[in-house]
Formats: structure tokens, C-alpha cells, sequence
């Protein structure tokens, strides 16, 4: 005998199926090299001087994905990352872009500099 779905579970699945899409679709419009998730604090410097707490939750390649309580503006920086060993590593780069993440948030793409 076949299980029946409510409508709401089938609304449910639709809805998620369309996230899904629109991420898929954001990561084949953007990325060149595959991503990996990394999920590392960090902190960037930017070009001014500024310090800001940043978290890492992916890494290619050519650049990282970073999560931020503020808006990153378009301009070199120095990202510095702790390995889960406990080493940290300063990689210099720019931030390429940032756009609002909901409400008090902000993803951003940063490009390592030889990747530029």
C-alpha cells in the first residue's frame, strides 16, 4: 500500500527542492574552483587597518566563504585562520564581494591573491 503525504509535507518538499536550486544555481553562477566546507573563526584585516571577527565556513582553491557580523567592503585584506591543529595562517587577498545574510549579517567571497 502505497504512503500518502499531506499536502502540507508536499509543500514542504517543494519549498526545499526550490532551495536547493537556488543555491545550486548561485554556486554554477560564481565559482570556478570546487569548494570545500571549513569551518574556522577567523579574523580579516582590511586595508585601513580595521579588524574584524569573521567566521570561515568554506574554502577552494582560489578563495574563502566568510560569515560577518558586518559589512566587508570591497578591498584587500589579510585573513588570519587557525587550523584545527592550532596553527594560524595569514593569507592576503581582496574581498570580492558581500552581501546581506538576513538580518545583522553578511556573506562574503574573499580571493587569495594569487588567484587574482
Amino acid at each position: 500500500m502505497p504512503a500518502t503525504i499531506s499536502y502540507q509535507q508536499l509543500q514542504m518538499h517543494n519549498r526545499v527542492r526550490e532551495l536547493v536550486d537556488e543555491a545550486t544555481a548561485a554556486d554554477e553562477e560564481r565559482r570556478k574552483d570546487e569548494r570545500y566546507p571549513y569551518f574556522r573563526p577567523a579574523a580579516i584585516t582590511l586595508a585601513a587597518g580595521t579588524e574584524i571577527s569573521v567566521f570561515c565556513h568554506e574554502i577552494s582553491r582560489s578563495g574563502l566563504g566568510l560569515l560577518a557580523a558586518t559589512r566587508l567592503p570591497d578591498c584587500d585584506g589579510i585573513v588570519v585562520l587557525q587550523s584545527a591543529a592550532g596553527k594560524l595562517t595569514q593569507l592576503s587577498g581582496k574581498v570580492a564581494w558581500c552581501q546581506p545574510l538576513g538580518e545583522g549579517w553578511f556573506v562574503a567571497g574573499f580571493t587569495f591573491g594569487f588567484a587574482q
